[in-house]
């Protein structure tokens, strides 16, 4: 708004009387300061799904809904919301201007609801209120029951962040009921239309099935055959069935079609309940993804750590040193087959190689007029049966697994001549074996074992020499029957890559509980993203290989 332009006030229409406040309001659970915030589900997901539409510049509109008050307690209910145009908006701010009021306006002319605060997104970051957004708070929404609602960058399924007036300051709205109501699908669809009018952008005219959705429901774990894709399946004869109205950029006309689809068959509403939990665990793989190193010689056997990443590459008996930060390269050939590498606690790079060897490599490699030397050392392991399917040297021993389902604990060479094993054993019984490491403390460190089996994944603890069992979770679809490929701890969880038809696919779960944190899921079908390699450094950063690419994961 320029300051030639007219000051003009954001409440239209009056304010609800006391008489109008429910005589239940006194038995509604309130918040630590006496106020109450409900929001419709549905307004959350039009919230998410107007700030994906442009995500150069930010965006907002109003908050719609009715307010309830008990002496100084107040009840917020927000039932719907309306997305407004504005030429006073870009990267770092949205305010509202003429054009706004006049959608708002417009929108109010009937029915019982009305304006009880405002929102807007953020091109980058989390939510939060901006000093610009403070102002425009303060000017147009002074009384306590308004409210104000940030939509965080890439945050499809994260709650968003609310905040209020009270106290003389903007206070964070740290509790807040979310609610769920049956819409039909015809007023789902208009306001729909109608958000995308008031901001400007077209109606898309094409008539199409959903086979868009049903192309995703197999990395949702849903049966495309089952009752929600029969429901959306394009009729086979023009005169029977029903077509949708399913535009080729907007994710909210994908999920009317869902709704209205569902309306009619229960079992498919059910399969759309399991649809809706699923994409609230997920998020677009490239939002998380940090491209690091581009080269075509790039294998899925792996190993990252201080800026340096090392692959095999067994066919040509050879290890790849590359510094990310450089984008150097260096080829060390070994002569022999090598099947597994890990990092020690030193930045020694060790590896095993089919002929029982362990292989030593300093982290630093010399120069000199001939090129790039890397020394190494060998040592034989005694007592190895089977050849090694995974390797892990951790902070006081080195683990190996074989491929006969028995584990090996090293301890660290002193001499260079051979080493014998501390102790070793039979794995748990399961399909898939990981031996993963966890920081105790800034010198010392605990492995641990994660197993899969039968659709279920487990944790078990090193304890006396042997392996405890610690926690277990049912694996979720489409994860359910789905082998795992690679493991491994990072930072904010344990990451685990699954083998399946659609493409490898990745997930994050919580440490202790195993509870599914987040799914990573691509669904790009012109240039996605398909990774077949993981690993993480010491300091919990995990890195995914893709293609040539190698990309770091931020979550």
């Amino acid at each position: 708004m320029t300051e030639a332009e007219p000051d003009f006030s954001i409440n239209p229409v009056p304010r609800v009387s006391l008489r109008d406040t429910p005589p239940s309001i006194a038995d509604l659970p309130l918040g630590a300061d006496g106020f109450r915030l409900e929001v419709a589900d549905h307004v959350l997901a039009a919230l998410r799904s107007h700030s994906a539409l442009d995500p150069e510049q930010e965006c907002g509109g109003v908050l719609l809904g009715r307010h309830y008050r008990s002496d100084d307690k107040y009840a917020v209910r927000i039932t719907d919301s309306l997305a407004v145009p504005s030429e006073s908006r870009s990267q770092v701010h949205f305010d509202f201007d003429a054009t706004s009021m006049d959608a708002i306006f417009a929108r109010l002319e009937d029915g019982d609801e009305y304006v009880v605060g405002w929102y807007h997104s953020h091109v980058a970051g989390a939510p939060f209120m901006s000093a610009v957004d403070r102002r425009t708070h303060r000017r147009h929404f002074t009384d306590p029951w308004y409210v104000s609602c940030v939509v965080g960058a890439g945050e499809w399924g994260v709650p968003v962040g609310f905040w209020r007036w009270a106290d003389g300051r903007l206070r964070a709205v740290d509790e807040y009921c979310v609610t769920t109501r049956a819409v039909p699908p015809h007023a789902v669809l208009e306001n729909h239309r109608r958000s995308l009018r008031a901001c400007g952008m077209p109606e898309d005219p094409t008539e199409a099935s959903a086979l868009r959705a049903l192309s995703l429901f197999p990395a949702l774990g849903i049966d495309p055959r089952g009752p929600l894709g029969r429901s959306l399946l394009p009729p086979k004869q023009p005169s029977g069935g029903r077509r949708w109205l399913l535009g080729s950029g907007s994710e909210l006309q994908l999920i009317v079609g869902l709704a209205s689809a569902a309306a009619e068959d229960t079992s498919a509403a059910a399969e759309l309940a399991r649809a809706k939990d699923r994409l609230l665990l997920t998020r677009p793989l490239r939002d998380v993804l940090q491209r690091s190193l581009l080269d075509d010689d790039f294998t899925d056997l792996m190993a990252v750590q201080r800026g340096v990443c090392c692959m095999l590459d067994p066919d040509e008996e050879m290890v790849r040193r590359y510094d990310i930060a450089r984008g150097m390269a260096v080829h060390v050939s070994l002569g022999v087959r090598l099947n597994n590498l890990s990092f020690g606690p030193d930045d020694d790079l060790y590896l095993t190689a089919e002929d029982q060897r362990l292989y030593k490599l300093p982290p630093t490699v010399k120069q000199d007029e001939a090129g790039y030397q890397y020394e190494f050392h060998t040592m034989v392991m005694r007592g190895l049966e089977g050849t090694c399917r995974q390797l892990v040297a951790a902070q006081d021993a080195i683990w190996v697994l074989t491929d006969d389902d028995r584990w090996y604990r090293y301890p660290y060479p002193q001499r260079i001549e051979g080493i014998s094993p501390l102790e070793s054993g039979r794995l748990p019984a399961a399909d898939h074996h990981f031996v993963l490491e966890e920081p105790v403390s800034e010198s010392s460190s605990a492995p641990f074992l994660l197993t899969s089996q039968n659709g279920s994944l487990s944790t078990w603890r090193w304890e006396a020499g042997t392996w405890v069992a610690q926690s277990t979770c049912e694996l979720p679809q489409p994860f359910h029957d789905a082998p795992i490929v690679q493991a491994c701890r990072g930072d904010s969880g344990i990451h685990v890559l699954f083998e399946h038809r659609m493409g490898h696919q990745l997930a994050l779960f919580e440490r202790d509980s195993l509870r599914l944190l987040c799914h990573f899921l691509d669904s790009d079908s012109t240039d996605p993203v398909k990774p077949t390699g993981l690993c993480a450094d010491r300091t919990g950063r995990v890195y995914v290989r893709a293609a040539e690419s190698l990309y770091r994961i931020r979550v």
